[in-house]
């Protein structure tokens, strides 16, 4: 079997030359909320004793608008929900106002006037909702308690709004593939288009709060047992039937391949990527800013190097992005290497996964 780096090898030469310049990132992620009004089964946050915190409107002016306008996309979303800060709409209209693209991840429970015609009045391009079920006892088992019919209320009501207020946001229905729900994708395809979604995308677990939890993955997370063909190919069987209910829905499907070493890096893109936590701390993944992340990882896996760059109250966004430290950590990935803060990452066992694609 190749090993992760003989395949991020392989595919990275079709993705980089030798001489390729280091890119200054075109993404910037900023961690909005790490509060949230749910406790899901997969969220490492539980890991870590919940803590609460905002990323502020005064450490946006402070230590991020000065540069916003270097960054083609900004992604107003990190591990809590994003709602939760009260200062979204302003944080949005920033970013708007500086030309980039922006979006946020929502659990959607928070949806609701007057903070959802707020939200609309930005302008932003896309919301994505998390819902992982068609019908209230999963997304329930996933998500919490009595909350699935009071979610598809709100989403269908904010829907109707945005066509009332001729909005143009893109709202895309996010839903986490696990071995327990797979088979609920299609009818979820179809309960997105009734509640007026545009597009729905279906992933991966890409986190977990331990080592058991793994085993309802859908690929060979290289922790876990791999898939038995026999769900390899329902899974695909169920694929097809969620193809077909988008095309009579007339919604789009996308959907997260189990690999993903055909791109010569991890699913976050990590060279062009930059992740600003609640508290001003920079990395370029929201899976580096702290090790506890990452609690599938055994005591000895984990990295000696944290992935940190610095701390927005200690020292200046350019100045993290000038540093060899994380010119260095552009170089790794392009010379097709997996740097030391990656190693044992989810996302890089991703990458030399045996599962078809």
């Amino acid at each position: 079997m190749e090993s992760v780096i003989e395949k991020i090898k392989a595919a990275g030469k079709r993705v980089f030359g030798a001489d390729t310049p280091l890119p200054f990132p075109d993404t910037l992620s900023i961690e909005s909320s790490y509060a949230c009004n749910l406790k899901c089964v997969m969220c490492p946050r539980h890991f870590e004793g919940v803590p609460q915190g905002m990323f502020t409107l005064e450490m946006f002016e402070k230590f991020i608008e000065p540069y916003i306008h270097k960054f083609k996309y900004v992604h107003l979303t990190g591990w809590g929900e994003t709602l939760m800060n009260r200062e979204m709409p302003e944080l949005i209209r920033r970013c708007r106002k500086a030309g980039c693209w922006t979006c946020f991840t929502s659990n959607g429970l928070l949806l609701r006037p007057p903070l959802d015609r707020q939200i609309l009045e930005t302008d932003l391009e896309l919301i994505s909702i998390s819902c992982d079920a068609d019908n209230a006892q999963t997304y329930e088992y996933v998500r919490g308690k009595e909350t699935f019919n009071v979610l598809i209320e709100r989403l269908t009501a904010f829907n109707r709004l945005r066509e009332e207020m001729g909005a143009q946001t893109t709202m895309q229905w996010s839903f986490v593939q696990m071995r327990h729900n797979f088979e609920q994708l299609p009818g979820a395809v179809r309960l997105a288009a009734r509640c007026g979604f545009h597009r729905i995308v279906a992933k991966h677990i890409e986190t977990v709060v331990n080592r058991s939890e793994l085993a309802d993955a859908m690929w060979n997370t290289g922790i876990a047992p791999d898939m038995p063909p026999e769900l390899v190919e329902r899974h695909d069987e169920v694929l097809d039937e969620a193809r077909r209910a988008a095309d009579e829905e007339g919604i789009t499907l996308e959907v997260h391949p189990r690999r993903m070493h055909h791109q010569g890096m991890c699913l976050v893109k990590p060279v062009t990527n930059l992740f600003v936590d609640y508290e001003g701390r920079v990395s370029s993944c929201c899976y580096l800013n702290k090790n506890d992340l990452r609690p599938y990882n055994l005591p000895e896996e984990k990295p000696e190097d944290d992935g940190v760059y610095g701390d927005l109250h200690l020292g200046d966004l350019m100045e993290f992005l000038e540093s060899e430290r994380f010119r260095d950590f552009q170089r790794t990935w392009l010379r097709h290497e997996v740097p030391e803060p990656c190693r044992n990452c989810l996302q890089v066992n991703r990458m030399n996964t045996t599962s078809p694609d």
